[in-house]
């Protein structure tokens, strides 16, 4: 290595030699077919899905509605403070009127 910490590069003659000794063919055994075939992916419409899909579905779908009716009640609770607001202002000003 260099002080710039790069290492100088190789030639194309060590780059093929050095890939010759570190790239060996090697047969496959038998059992890895079966092993690929084992992790495949099931196509639409092969059997029932998992149980921890549905689980998930449901949790999932539980927590959005959940997240909805808490947005609903914060909104509702924001209006009704501002007619309160509102109403205060309205009957402060009639009052200062008959008083004025």
């Amino acid at each position: 290595m260099t002080i710039t910490g790069r290492r100088p590069r190789l030639s194309i003659e060590q780059l093929e030699s050095w890939l010759g000794n570190v790239l060996v063919p090697v047969e496959p055994s038998t059992e890895y077919p079966r092993f690929l075939r084992a992790r495949m992916v099931n196509f639409r419409g092969q059997g029932l899905p998992s149980a921890w899909v549905a689980v998930a579905v449901l949790g999932t779908s539980v927590l959005l509605a959940a997240g909805a009716v808490g947005f609903l009640l914060r909104l509702m609770l924001g209006l009704f403070g501002l007619l309160a607001v509102l109403s205060r202002r309205s009957r402060t000003s009639a009052v200062r009127r008959r008083a004025g």
